[in-house]
Formats: C-alpha cells, sequence, structure tokens
C-alpha cells in the first residue's frame, strides 16, 4: 500500500546513521536527541577507508560550514580533508549550496 505521507530524507539519513552506527561509536558522535534538537545537522564520509559508515556533526549556524569549505579550499595544496561532505540539514530542511565566491586583492594596493 502506498502512503501518501512525504517522504522524510532528514529522518531516513538518521536511522540509517543509527542503524550503521548501532553501539559503536566515533570521537564527538551526537545522540539522537542532540541530532534531532539540532539547528544544523551534516552528514559526511570519513576519508579513512576503515570507516565504512557516514559519520554526523551538528552546528549551531550555517557559517561554520562555509569555515570549513574555505579552509579545505585554501588548504588543499597542503592537506586532503579528513572528510568528504555529503549533506546537510538546517532545522531539518535539506541545505544546499547555492554558490562560492572567491575576492581577490592584490598586495600593496
Amino acid at each position: 500500500m502506498k502512503s501518501d505521507k512525504p517522504r522524510d530524507e532528514f529522518m531516513e539519513r538518521v536511522q540509517a546513521h543509527e542503524r550503521n552506527w548501532g553501539n559503536e561509536t566515533y570521537p564527538n558522535r551526537p545522540d539522537l536527541a542532540e541530532i534531532i534538537s539540532a539547528p544544523i545537522v551534516t552528514f559526511w564520509q570519513p576519508s579513512d577507508p576503515k570507516i565504512a559508515h557516514q559519520i554526523i556533526t551538528l552546528h549551531s549556524d550555517l557559517k561554520e560550514l562555509e569555515q570549513w569549505f574555505i579552509q579545505v579550499f585554501l588548504r588543499a595544496h597542503i592537506t586532503q580533508p579528513d572528510r568528504r561532505f555529503l549533506a546537510a540539514y538546517s532545522n531539518r530542511k535539506k541545505v544546499r549550496v547555492k554558490g562560492v565566491s572567491i575576492q581577490f586583492e592584490v598586495e600593496g594596493e
């Protein structure tokens, strides 16, 4: 029987995260109550091939994610990021990167 209820992608991801990790943990792993109540929830795939499951980080605002992206861009020639961005949700609604702006400055002017 088909349900008319709209798909809740956020909850599907959270449930998959909880099932995949079970009782295992990772540094700073949030508990379910923290995930559900966080303003910004971000899903990542660790770069370490030994970690098969996605991890979650919680943020107070999108500025923290913006800073992460800037740092990854500016340090790409020095080091690879320890994780790959998969998805972010603001108040359980999907967030997408709308645009990127790089500003240049000529030294001495």
